[in-house]
């Protein structure tokens, strides 16, 4: 789906509301990303409704964007993509995200804003979770889900 214009995503919202929906997860790619999306944050608590949590990998999240949704007193669950301590790079495929990551989990976390991680555990950086989880414990992150990837049972190997 190509991106929504703020005309579109108003509508959308209305008709949440008439069909009795209350809460929203906002996901992406990265929501932040959206040129309307403090618009579309408004828009939701305009209408009755709220943002129960945002998923996000901390690229964009800077303190304007946390002030502006203190002011209209939007306080999500901040989901936090981070997949190891050493390792998060690697796997985002960018270098620079890991720093990324925790600067946003410091700055939700400064701001109270409640923090989860999510994470993507596999064969190349179990040997990293103890030490990030004990990261996260001192970042203050509230809690942290993980997806683990394996192969199906009874399946061939995938290569």
């Amino acid at each position: 789906m190509s991106e929504w214009f703020l005309k579109e995503a108003e509508k959308f919202l209305d008709e949440a509301r008439e069909c009795g929906v209350n809460a929203f997860t906002i996901t992406g790619g990265e929501p932040m990303l959206h040129r309307n999306f403090m618009d579309i944050l408004t828009g939701i608590y305009e209408r009755g409704m709220y943002v129960e949590e945002i998923n996000t990998n901390g690229y964009f999240l800077r303190q304007g964007v946390l002030d502006q949704m203190k002011e209209r007193g939007i306080r999500p669950l901040m989901k936090i993509s981070f997949d190891g301590i050493g390792h998060h790079d690697w796997l985002r495929g960018r270098k620079g995200a890991e720093e990324d990551a925790i600067r946003a989990i410091r700055l939700c976390r400064a701001n109270d804003f409640p923090v989860m991680i999510q994470t993507n555990v596999h064969r190349h950086n179990l040997d990293t979770l103890l030490e990030t989880a004990k990261a996260y414990g001192q970042l203050g992150v509230w809690k942290c889900a993980s997806s683990a990837h394996r192969r199906p049972q009874g399946g061939r190997k995938c290569r």
